[in-house]
């Protein structure tokens, strides 16, 4: 390297060192890059490179810097700190430990044991990792790190005593989630304070704030006064404790007060051992005026009612280990219960998404945690990971199943399934580490005896309670009693005694073992109760003796569906068809089937062959018009929907349906009209503030109109272009935008009074009016769609953070968006492998604006792809909109941001199934939505190879002429 490159190459580095101190670390991240390129043979800036990606979120990219530092200096002690620092966040423990106990031979230090002491706590290597914790402190007995992982694994074992003192070094750890208080008061001691006044503050997170008020009346009690300082969210839950003065949220002047003390100090000054914990009885209570509107939202709700939440916030630094995937909670939806989500924010999302009749999502109703514990307090049991709500439940004495993880936090101890903190808890801990799946089989197992009680209320009684009415006479021994007990079974039924009905049920069948009536009333019921599995080794056992018995081999593959064994389903379904060649509906079931699957053009084939044996059917011709829209055949299946409302008016379902092909052939007269079924149709949309009058498009004329939103967030960001319409109309407008995600992007509209997320129950308006109404009410034809962009904008401040986060990287900035959520149509997403051919383009930069599982198809992205993940840097919809005004192009499928690029008026190129959503309309390739947009269709049903060439080859073009324009 020549003197004056040397000298270069010292001041990138000098630069990206002073953007890293600065918090800038995209532009760090730029510099120490090209000073790797002056010379690549550096280990230091590689160090450096993976320092700026691990801050950056970027923890797998981290380890590649520093493996590529270690290559080439295998004694480089700093990168195998550094890396185990990376493998510390992707939860690889044993790669963890092996790079600290390296880099410990290489530069031993105090802060290195304690942070091996982390890894090995998490293997479960208790007795090392103490070990490590002692050997740190005989180095430096000040070492704040090492003090407070021993008060973790003290804690833990249960050894209180020593664990609370130790405790006590949490306020001078680096990076401490609370700031320590630099009152001029005293700490107090925990002696007697009559006739001054203690101030109590709350420390870390909401739940620690929970478990640690048992010691609010215990402090009171021993004279003077009490003040609280605590969350904001927390203030009101917290006045109604026992001999507590006043509560006050932080940021709020503080009265005076003569002595303080943080929460996690007074287990502590109160001498907590693992024999003397207060709090046993429940300590927190819920506002008696909330409790009795969550008991009327909650009436019409019959059975064991459970609150779930499966994931806390992002924020806690083990929030993967103790969170868990929606998904691994489905075996417990075949649970005979009620399961309320409790799960606030963007995870909620989940929830919603899946469709079940004994899943209810009521969080929009929930404003604070006493909302949270009034609606706790008329649950039957909340099951829950480690978080806020989980303290909550069983500070107010609620039955609790806590999931942990196998290296759980101290409180829950080890081993132990109960909670000497909550006498109502019981611990699920996982077997193996990450292992969930076992751990909701054993909390399944647990939920079962519990759902099914003497004297339940019903469930939604159908196919069982029409079989049993009208018992056909029938022949064999022990028939008439069998026959006796079914109907008595029937009776009990609808009174809500189920436990005596299924007692029945079992009875009749082992009279009559080889019944047909009794086998399939025994399996409909156990399949109303949502046992699936039991139902179908009920049908499994009978068709042993009988294997050809259409009837049974239909119910079996019913049941096998909710278990999503759609192959062993078809078998039983396609089987039952050939047996009763003339049965409509065992064609019609094999058609739902395979519509499930996801193969239309034979589901079509078997709902037109249940046609022809029963003409006139309208759920079949409804499924027929489905599947041809699905098939791309809008206009074909347009004559099916309006037939089955010729055989059935109310049809709501089908209106709907009509309604989506009618407006994707830009028939907006009939088909805003038609979309009003939404609300009626079976799995309807729900309505909000049904208190206030409905605006039917009046003149406003200077009145309050609340217009709230529904359904999905590319939803809101289409519609809410009519909210300044409405105001120049000379409307008051309030805007319940229905998520907190929306709030930054949707406040600064032009013309809007107000805007909030979550109903607000006695809003004061003249009208309320749901946002997709707007188009049909204010006349919106195609030619006359308000298109005018941008009518979203980012704020200020925010573009601002974003211009400087992206300046150094140049040429045609593209975003990708490659999927969407599987609900309502999985046949909208693509792959990120599919886009290879985009690869291909030079000088193209492109940025993955990717949420949720399909993310991680980056560690796998296409060869030569650059592409950067921006992700970790947006919180809300306004970062997303912030960032898209620093690109040249937003290249997404069906999903939100094609929504949100268009409002922007970002160029943007929307990629679109074969049969897209009603909102592209057919054929053209502009959108009178978005006038910035392009759309690329599939040409072949699943074809995302084809639209990914187009999209490459568009792409080549717009690269050259930015190319061509700069050299000119």
């Amino acid at each position: 390297m020549t003197r004056q490159a040397g000298e270069s190459h010292d001041q990138l580095v000098k630069e990206g060192e002073a953007l890293h101190r600065a918090g800038r670390y995209f532009d760090a991240l730029a510099s120490f890059g090209q000073a790797l390129q002056q010379d690549p043979g550096e280990p230091g800036t590689l160090l450096a490179i993976g320092t700026c990606r691990h801050d950056l979120g970027r923890f797998r990219e981290a380890v590649a810097a520093y493996s590529e530092a270690l290559e080439l200096d295998p004694g480089f002690g700093p990168a195998y700190n550094n890396r185990g620092n990376a493998y510390l966040e992707l939860g690889l423990y044993e790669e963890c430990a092996l790079d600290y106990l390296r880099a410990l031979e290489l530069m031993p230090s105090p802060e290195l044991y304690a942070a091996l002491a982390t890894a090995l706590q998490a293997l479960g290597r208790l007795e090392d990792a103490k070990l490590c914790c002692e050997r740190a402190l005989a180095l430096d007995s000040g070492c704040a790190e090492a003090h407070c992982n021993l008060a973790q694994l003290l804690l833990l074992e249960g050894e209180y005593r020593r664990g609370w003192r130790e405790f006590e070094w949490r306020w001078r750890k680096r990076g401490f989630s609370s700031p320590a208080r630099g009152f001029a008061r005293p700490l107090w001691g925990g002696s007697s304070f009559a006739g001054q006044t203690l101030l109590l503050h709350a420390e870390q997170g909401f739940g620690d704030a929970i478990q640690f008020a048992r010691y609010l009346p215990l402090a009171a009690a021993l004279g003077g006064r009490v003040v609280v300082e605590c969350h904001r969210e927390l203030v009101s839950l917290f006045s109604r404790i026992e001999g507590v003065a006043a509560v006050l949220p932080f940021g709020a002047p503080l009265p005076p007060f003569d002595l303080h003390a943080p929460f996690m100090t007074l287990p502590l000054l109160f001498d907590t051992t693992l024999d003397a914990i207060p709090g046993r009885e429940p300590y927190l209570s819920a506002d008696p005026v909330r409790a009795g509107c969550w008991q009327e939202r909650l009436e019409p709700f019959t059975g064991l009612k459970v609150g779930v939440v499966w994931t806390g916030s992002s924020n806690h630094k083990n929030d993967r280990e103790r969170s868990l995937p929606f998904a691994a909670l489905a075996p417990l939806w075949s649970v005979p219960a009620r399961f309320f989500s409790l799960q606030m924010g963007e995870a909620n999302r989940s929830f919603g998404e899946c469709q079940a009749l004994n899943r209810h999502d009521l969080t929009r109703h929930i404003v604070d945690f006493d909302d949270t514990a009034a609606f706790v307090s008329q649950l039957d049991l909340v099951l829950s990971v480690d978080t806020a709500v989980a303290h909550l439940a069983a500070a107010l004495g609620k039955p609790v199943f806590l999931m942990t993880a196998k290296a759980p936090d101290w409180r829950w101890l080890l081993e132990r399934s109960d909670s000497p903190w909550y006498p109502s808890l019981r611990v699920f801990r996982q077997s193996g580490q990450g292992d969930w799946a076992e751990l909701v089989a054993r909390v399944k197992s647990a939920l079962l005896p519990l759902a099914v009680e003497p004297g339940e209320p019903p469930f939604q009684a159908g196919a069982s309670s029409t079989l049993l009415r009208g018992l056909p006479a029938s022949r064999g021994e022990n028939t008439e009693a069998a026959r006796q007990l079914l109907r008595q079974a029937l009776e009990l039924n609808e009174r809500g005694r189920l436990a005596e009905a299924e007692g029945c049920l079992r009875r009749a069948r082992e009279l009559c073992p080889k019944d047909l009536l009794a086998a399939k009333c025994l399996g409909l019921f156990l399949a109303e109760t949502r046992r699936f599995t039991e139902a179908a080794e009920l049908y499994r056992e009978f068709l042993q003796g009988a294997p050809d018995t259409p009837e049974i081999l239909l119910c079996l593959g019913e049941a096998l569906q909710p278990l999503e064994r759609f192959d062993e389903a078809e078998l039983c379904l396609a089987k039952a068809a050939r047996l009763a060649p003339g049965d409509a509906e065992a064609a019609y079931r094999l058609g739902i089937l395979l519509h499930l699957k996801n193969e239309p053009e034979r589901a079509l084939a078997h709902f037109l062959r249940s046609d022809a044996l029963a003409p006139g059917n309208p759920k079949t011709l409804l499924n027929i018009g489905i599947v041809r829209q699905s098939l791309g055949m809008a206009r074909e299946a347009q004559p099916f929907f309006e037939q089955a409302l010729v055989v059935d008016p109310g049809y709501a379902l089908a209106r709907w349906n009509l309604a989506q092909v009618q407006l994707v052939q830009g028939d907006f007269a009939r088909g805003l009209a038609n979309s009003e079924a939404r609300f009626l149709k079976s799995g309807p949309v729900p309505a909000k503030y049904g208190g206030l009058r409905r605006w039917q498009g009046e003149p406003l004329g200077g009145r309050r109109l609340l217009v709230w939103a529904e359904q999905a967030f590319g939803d809101v960001i289409q519609f809410a272009r009519y909210l300044p319409l409405l105001a120049r109309q000379g409307g008051e407008v309030h805007f319940d935008c229905g998520f907190e995600s929306l709030l930054g992007l949707t406040r600064g509209m032009e013309g809007v009074s107000s805007v909030f997320a979550g109903e607000r129950k006695g809003f004061e308006a003249d009208f309320q009016v749901p946002l997709l109404s707007l188009p049909g009410l204010m006349g919106t034809r195609l030619e006359t769609i308000p298109a005018r962009v941008p009518y979203l904008e980012a704020p200020p401040e925010s573009v601002s953070r974003w211009f400087d986060l992206m300046r150094p990287w140049g040429g045609v900035r593209v975003g990708l968006v490659w999927a969407g959520r599987r609900e309502p149509d999985p046949n909208r997403s693509a792959s990120l492998a599919a886009l290879a051919p985009l690869a291909a383009v030079p000088g193209v930069t492109f940025f993955s604006l990717q949420f949720g599982e399909e993310a991680r198809e980056l560690e796998r992205a296409p060869e030569g792809m650059r592409i950067v993940d921006l992700t970790p840097s947006i919180g809300e919809f306004a970062d997303t909109a912030a960032a898209m005004r620093q690109l040249d192009l937003v290249i997404s499928i069906d999903t939100a941001s094609a929504h949100l690029a268009g409002a922007l008026g970002v160029p943007t190129w929307v990629l679109l199934p074969f049969a897209p959503d009603w909102r592209w309309l057919l054929e053209r390739e502009d959108s009178p939505w978005y006038p910035t947009a392009t759309l690329f269709r599939q040409r072949r049903r699943g074809d995302w190879d084809e639209v990914a060439g187009r999209v490459g080859e568009r792409l080549r073009v717009l690269a050259d002429s930015r190319t061509a324009g700069r050299q000119g």
